[in-house]
């Protein structure tokens, strides 16, 4: 009876880890037909949004050399509390960038800003879609802690899997040393 208690909590480990949903993939890394998370700042952000603020941001990119659309009302950002859904088009130029201000405006006037703002502690963000089903699921999303102040988080080179701490953040453009 004994060795039954100690391979139970062994044989449920190993069930939930087979019986894996996939509908939450993270599909990022180059050759998707999808956008990535490509980099991010949540503290201390030097850049200046339209408003004149300095606030934090997640970078998205398109890894394919065609544009992609995100459509209006099919496309939300999140952290772990909040939710954003884009209320209109904006088309990602084939191997373009597009900038995510999380500055807690929710509007979206010459750029999107989310209603919510990263965490420096740490947070996730996840970029979801409603798809053709009608149901949500995750495109990408990224795990990040303990942010340091102007420092951002990016792939290297754009789009791969790699991720990195870097000093110079590259907002809106190539992730380069």
């Amino acid at each position: 009876m004994n060795k039954l208690l100690y391979f139970f909590p062994i044989a449920i480990i190993l069930i939930m880890f087979s019986c894996k949903d996939d509908s939450d993939t993270n599909t990022s890394g180059t050759g998707t037909n999808e956008i990535v998370i490509n980099e991010l700042v949540a503290n201390g952000s030097l850049q200046m949004n339209e408003f004149g603020d300095s606030t934090d941001w997640v970078e998205l990119y398109n890894p394919n050399s065609d544009p992609f659309t995100l459509e209006a009302n099919k496309w939300l950002f999140s952290d772990a509390n909040n939710e954003f859904t884009l209320s209109q088009n904006f088309t990602i130029a084939g191997n373009g960038h597009l900038v995510v201000y999380c500055d807690g405006r929710d509007t979206i006037a010459n750029q999107i800003h989310t209603n919510f703002k990263l965490t420096a502690a740490g947070d996730e963000i996840t970029v979801k879609r409603i798809n053709d089903s009608g149901s949500l699921e995750t495109v990408d999303n990224r795990y990040y802690f303990n942010a340091d102040s102007g420092d951002s988080y990016g792939r290297y080179p754009d789009g791969a899997d790699n991720w990195e701490k870097r000093s110079s953040p590259t907002i809106g453009s190539a992730n380069v040393d």
